[in-house]
């Protein structure tokens, strides 16, 4: 009998960072960030954040082990001209593809470049030629029209899509990709919800609570997480119902899709800890 295999999940997204300078402490990573709360505001789910130096082994390793594992994977970096931008080569490697002159990268580089700098002729140098060389067999998108950055999405599945790492060049097409490519294609996707609630006792005293209310919300089978995070002092924190501030040192978080399920669990925490409801920007503090 041939053996059996449990299919992945569809929703189940990962972000791979790859820059030496992210490992060194030069340059401070904000794209997966970004992209954790714009999935979290997707309902796609986002298991593994993963950085990586730019080396060609461990991109190659690292892509072929995602792509695997994850039905999206969102690379950040290593797209530029210069010596060390090795991403594009990497995946093709990885994936037994071409590097290919991508003809449509070539016009919109040209055109968009010409236009912002009209009294500088656009000069199509082998560092911008480089740029435009793109994995082949792939899927090109543009999701900006204003912007001539491609997405590439490549690998066998065409699961792995490459985003420059420029904060506002990622930020820009990841959240159009993710809305308008990942989220209408990913079936059966429901919104997140979280909800929070503060307390002024330490994190061991309410260990058993939570714990109680964990377990029951597994039992359930929703898939509701109970979070706590403390505070190293005691922060003031304004009471969502009554606006009063009280002081805090911890905030429980209680997350998931099902609203009434979310509240049972909360409501049941609250009432246990003499815990107050507090809004979520106010739980950033």
């Amino acid at each position: 009998m041939a053996a059996t295999t449990t299919a992945k999940p569809a929703n189940r997204i990962a972000v791979c960072i790859i820059g030496d300078e992210v490992l060194g402490g030069k340059t401070k990573d904000t794209n997966s960030h970004f992209v954790a709360k714009l999935c979290f505001a997707a309902g796609l789910s986002l298991k593994r954040v993963v950085v990586i130096p730019d080396d060609e082994a461990d991109i190659v390793r690292t892509v072929r082990e995602l792509s695997h594992d994850y039905s999206h994977v969102i690379t950040s970096g290593g797209i530029g001209p210069t010596h060390d931008d090795i991403t594009y080569d990497a995946i093709a490697k990885a994936f037994n593809a071409d590097l290919v002159r991508h003809e449509e990268t070539i016009t919109r580089m040209v055109r968009i470049g010409q236009a912002r700098t009209p009294d500088v002729p656009f000069e199509l140098n082998p560092g911008r030629i480089r740029m435009a060389m793109l994995p082949s067999p792939s899927k090109v998108s543009f999701p900006c029209s204003d912007l001539w950055v491609p997405v590439v999405s490549t690998g066998e599945k065409q699961n792995v899509h490459i985003f420059p790492g420029v904060p506002r060049l990622f930020q820009q097409l990841v959240t159009r990709f993710v809305e308008d490519t990942i989220v209408p294609n990913t079936p059966g996707l429901k919104k997140f919800i979280r909800k929070q609630v503060a307390t002024i006792k330490m994190e061991s005293e309410i260990m058993a609570t939570l714990t109680k209310w964990q377990e029951k919300a597994d039992a359930d089978g929703k898939g509701t997480r109970v979070g706590s995070y403390p505070k190293y002092t005691p922060v003031k924190m304004k009471d969502a119902l009554t606006g009063e501030e009280q002081d805090a040192r911890v905030v429980i978080s209680v997350v998931g899709t099902d609203d009434a399920e979310i509240d049972i669990v909360l409501r049941g925490i609250q009432s246990e800890l003499g815990a107050f409801e507090v809004a979520e920007e106010e739980a950033k503090l």
